[in-house]
């Protein structure tokens, strides 16, 4: 089984005007339907919420939580906007005859009362995926048993079922070619799990730029991904480089073992 999480910066417009990115989409649909055709394989796909649900986050302080009225509204309006995202990003892989299947991450996930993740029926996920149908799940507003809800992060979610089935890779496909040193700014192309605690302990003064921590948030989740997993970062906006990974190619990006 692989992971592949898509980046709210490769379906959308992120830094601008949160516009879905429809021409990617397809060709990001068209990749894995080839790269699932040469080498079938059971596949999980969870994406990122884009610009205008970390906007509404922000707007409504969800970052720790939904706990007034006011927040619970808000992070309702969250939802339906990552609902929407989702349900265009299914439509185009349907119509270029990619089978997948949204779910709402909160019927799997939810935080317990002391902020612990809680997962639950994903034997059903991983029966979908064994069949040949993708299930798509999104970082989203997830029940809380003390706060009402909060905010999931698709990586949180990616190395979470990592963990849960034993994953051998999980692909983080983003904006980026992968991780830049921030001294040299040249891409480093291998890490091992000591290097990359290195490198988020020189990232320590790095400011958080969405509702999820960015950079360090994905690299602090990636830095809990279990031993035997292969964790790949690529850029998901160039062509071909989604399509590689997941055939295990040789392919431009980072490599975390």
């Amino acid at each position: 089984m692989i992971i592949l999480k898509i980046g709210g910066s490769v379906i959308t417009h992120k830094k601008t005007t949160s516009k879905t990115r429809t021409a990617d989409i397809k060709r990001v649909a068209k990749e894995i339907k080839s790269a699932l055709k040469k080498q079938p394989q059971s596949l999980i796909l969870i994406h990122g919420a884009g610009g205008a649900t970390h906007a509404e986050a922000k707007k409504y302080d969800l970052k720790k939580g939904a706990i007034t009225p006011r927040q619970v509204f808000g992070a309702m309006q969250t939802h339906l906007i990552v609902a929407a995202l989702q349900k265009e990003l299914a439509d185009i892989f349907l119509n270029e005859g990619v089978n997948v299947l949204p779910v709402y991450s909160g019927s799997y996930f939810l935080y317990d009362k002391n902020d612990n993740l809680i997962s639950k029926n994903l034997l059903q996920l991983k029966t979908l995926a064994k069949n040949g149908t993708i299930p798509v799940l999104n970082g989203d507003m997830v029940p809380h048993e003390k706060k009402s809800f909060a905010i999931l992060s698709g990586d949180k979610i990616a190395i979470t079922m990592s963990k849960l089935f034993k994953v051998e890779r999980v692909i983080f496909a983003t904006d980026v070619d992968g991780f830049i040193d921030p001294k040299t700014k040249k891409l480093i192309s291998k890490l091992d799990l000591k290097d990359l605690n290195k490198a988020l302990i020189e990232l320590r003064d790095y400011k958080d730029k969405d509702a999820t921590g960015d950079l360090p948030g994905k690299l602090n989740e990636i830095a809990k991904k279990p031993k035997q997993t292969k964790i790949q970062i690529v850029n998901g906006l160039k062509k071909g480089r989604i399509e590689s990974a997941l055939k295990n190619k040789k392919v431009i990006g980072t490599e975390i073992r």
